[in-house]
């Protein structure tokens, strides 16, 4: 962890944080799995997407451009669905990714939904394993999901403290 970290917030993303998102999308993922900046767009515009974006203060502030990573998970009809959870190297094994994880998980038990999809590489083995540690079961193989001999793998969690949507978020502005 760097040294000049002091403290990470968690916000709603925005228009103007696409550029640093598509950005860390293209250092978290292979040419196979990252998305092109039409497909993020794509992805966050879809109904029931919502976005977080972690981001990293010093005692002074705001460090300049220093995101930790951000989430976007999708509400469904029948159970909230995780499009993207990205990390940047520098704040992995730090927490980062499990505070992401937990708001995602957060905004679909708010909206009642019992159960948490996600797909993963097949390959990325230390993603895999935080999604297991964090309850996530691995469902089935997805043969060619990213790309041509580029497989996924589905997981799934059912999620505790489901509840009712009694407000519904605002989107973020």
């Amino acid at each position: 962890m760097p040294a000049h970290f002091s403290e990470w917030r968690l916000r709603p993303a925005g228009d103007g944080d696409f550029e640093a998102m598509w950005q860390l999308d293209q250092i978290c993922f292979s040419e196979e799995i990252r998305y092109s900046r039409e497909e993020l767009r794509d992805v966050l515009d879809m109904a029931g997407c919502r976005s977080w974006v972690l981001e990293v203060f010093s005692a002074a502030g705001r460090l300049p451009g220093e995101i930790a990573g951000y989430v976007t998970a999708r509400a469904g009809k029948r159970c909230g669905h995780l499009m993207t959870l990205d990390v940047a190297p520098d704040w992995r094994r730090q927490g980062a990714g499990g505070v992401l994880l937990r708001r995602a998980e957060d905004y679909a038990a708010g909206r009642g939904l019992r159960k948490m999809l996600l797909e993963v590489g097949v390959d990325n083995h230390p993603a895999r394993a935080f999604y297991q540690r964090a309850g996530y079961r691995e469902l089935r193989l997805l043969s060619d999901y990213y790309a041509p001999g580029v497989h996924g793998m589905l997981m799934e969690k059912m999620l505790e403290n489901s509840f009712p949507a009694i407000v519904q978020e605002q989107p973020a502005r």
